[in-house]
């Protein structure tokens, strides 16, 4: 197995994996912290849904060669750009309530079949396109809003 299908693999295994553990949270643990101080496990939970999506979307929009950056993203900043990523993870749990557990399924697996549709060179120049768009390197998402903290 190439290294690009075993990273895809990785990446479906690990979120269905997740998606079975949040299965078994209660309603009233959905609301409690989460090692992410300030954040509570359904913001976490939102933050992944809105990363699916944003993934989603460079990695289309990169393999048609776009590299520009997505309608609505912060300037290039790093910390301008957690700080949107962060208000828009949000504002989709609000707009997502009830349902965070169905649509993190949902996100996780459209993902997961978008990303074993990528031949290794496509995939490999989707995500170099959103990288090269961001100015960075790969780097752990770190949510960043007044008095976050991060573990």
């Amino acid at each position: 197995m190439d290294d690009m299908a075993r990273r895809v693999g990785l990446i479906r295994d690990l979120s269905s994996r997740l998606g079975h553990l949040l299965a078994g949270v209660s309603r009233e643990a959905w609301t409690r912290p989460s090692a992410c101080a300030l954040w509570a496990v359904r913001e976490v939970v939102a933050h992944l849904i809105g990363g699916a999506e944003r993934q989603m979307q460079s990695m289309v929009r990169g393999r048609k060669g776009d590299a520009a950056p997505p309608p609505g993203f912060a300037p290039l900043d790093v910390a301008a750009l957690s700080a949107s990523n962060a208000q828009r993870d949000m504002a989709l749990r609000e707009r997502l309530g009830e349902t965070l557990l169905d649509a993190f399924v949902t996100q996780y697996d459209r993902l997961g079949h978008l990303l074993a549709r990528f031949d290794p060179w496509g995939l490999g120049h989707a995500l170099l396109a959103r990288q090269t768009r961001r100015h960075a390197r790969p780097r752990v998402c770190r949510p960043t809003y007044p008095g976050a903290r991060h573990p």
